[in-house]
């Protein structure tokens, strides 16, 4: 079935500092193109290749993914830590940080998803109001030997019922090394996946 992706992104939350004209100048300098100015304290740049787009705020670098290498990326999520490690080496700041994975993708479906999604209970006549059009699933992630943690989300797409949804928020709360992140990307990506493959068993 065919599959859009909406929405991946990484955030490195850590402590950045101002975004003083000396560093934006000497991110500029290593292949960044500044694109915009969202505010003295948030700013968004773009890769040369046009692969990546990062928003760097005082506390945190978010990189987005050109939907063109969506695959690759998802295939090695690990690799975008390579990307990270660029930019703190050029802001002169340790390799550390905490994780976030965002993602959002809708696949189609043969079947109407309204429809199905009223399959995942015994009853709809018995609890739900006038209005509810369908149900989907919320599901809270606690891997606390991994310490990753968030909520993996199924459920129709409202835009269009020949399509369901999947999405994650996915986070670690402790800082880590990034060859450590690393792994715990291949972590939350690897359960995203897997739960890709259950939303699938569930809307067939």
């Amino acid at each position: 079935m065919a599959s859009q992706t909406h929405t991946l992104a990484f955030t490195l939350q850590k402590v950045i500092g101002e975004l003083s004209e000396k560093r934006i100048e000497k991110l500029q300098e290593n292949g960044y193109h500044l694109a915009q100015r969202i505010n003295p304290e948030a700013v968004v740049f773009i890769t040369s290749d046009n692969n990546q787009q990062l928003i760097l705020s005082q506390n945190s670098i978010t990189c987005t993914i050109n939907l063109d290498i969506v695959d690759e990326i998802i295939n090695e999520p690990s690799s975008i830590i390579s990307v990270f490690r660029k930019v703190l080496d050029i802001l002169l700041l340790d390799p550390s940080g905490a994780i976030n994975f965002q993602a959002e993708r809708s696949h189609d479906n043969p079947v109407n998803t309204f429809d199905k999604s009223w399959e995942f209970l015994n009853s709809k006549g018995d609890f739900f109001e006038e209005g509810a059009i369908s149900v989907g699933f919320r599901i809270p992630i606690i891997l606390s030997e991994k310490d990753i943690r968030g909520d993996i989300r199924i459920e129709p797409f409202l835009a269009d019922s020949s399509k369901y949804f999947v999405s994650c928020a996915l986070q670690t709360e402790k800082v880590y090394d990034l060859d450590h992140l690393a792994q715990k990307l291949n972590d939350m990506v690897r359960l995203f996946r897997i739960y890709e493959d259950k939303a699938a068993t569930l809307y067939k």
